[in-house]
């Protein structure tokens, strides 16, 4: 299952009343679980992601004067400085949470910053596999297993099985054919 979260960030900031809950929902989320000391936004190298980034830092610019930066997952070492405050990884979905893990490792070496995931859709393979993936992220050295919040915006569980799916119905009667 394909879920175009671009299309979304893109109805959201056009304004468009589509996903309206949605919007809703991601704005009292950012208002909610984004720290006000927050100095990075990092993004993944996904055009979603920097999407989330823009909305959480539209959002941001409403309360505060000075903005975080929006950095991307590949320039973490260059751009990111080890000073006190916050960082928001702005993620659109997680299906295994690859990148993420990568992100947790790189941050490592900025002790002084606290993180914050902000994830637009989380659709894990089910809910034992999401708690697994939220343990790992959220360990620190400094508050245990609860260091870094993870905050899903939406969550969907998909099972791995493809068994009878569409796809594979059109495969069995296009094999016949």
């Amino acid at each position: 299952i394909y879920i175009d979260m671009d299309m979304i960030y893109d109805s959201i900031s056009g304004k468009n009343n589509r996903y309206s809950l949605y919007n809703k929902i991601l704005r009292k989320k950012i208002n909610l679980n984004i720290p006000s000391n927050t100095k990075y936004i990092i993004t993944l190298n996904d055009s979603g992601s920097k999407k989330l980034a823009k909305l959480i830092l539209s959002e941001f610019k409403k309360t505060h004067k000075e903005p975080p930066k929006i950095v991307e997952q590949n320039e973490i070492s260059k751009k990111l400085e080890n000073v006190e405050g916050s960082v928001v990884i702005a993620c659109s979905s997680v299906v295994n949470g690859g990148n993420l893990l990568y992100i947790s490792k790189a941050l490592r070496a900025f002790d002084e910053l606290s993180i914050v995931y902000l994830i637009g859709l989380v659709r894990t393979k089910d809910e034992k596999y999401h708690d697994f993936l939220v343990s790992n992220l959220s360990q620190g050295s400094t508050l245990g297993n609860s260091n870094s919040p993870f905050v899903p915006i939406e969550r969907l569980h998909f099972p791995e099985k493809y068994t009878n799916t569409v796809w594979l119905n059109e495969r069995v009667f296009l094999d016949k054919l």
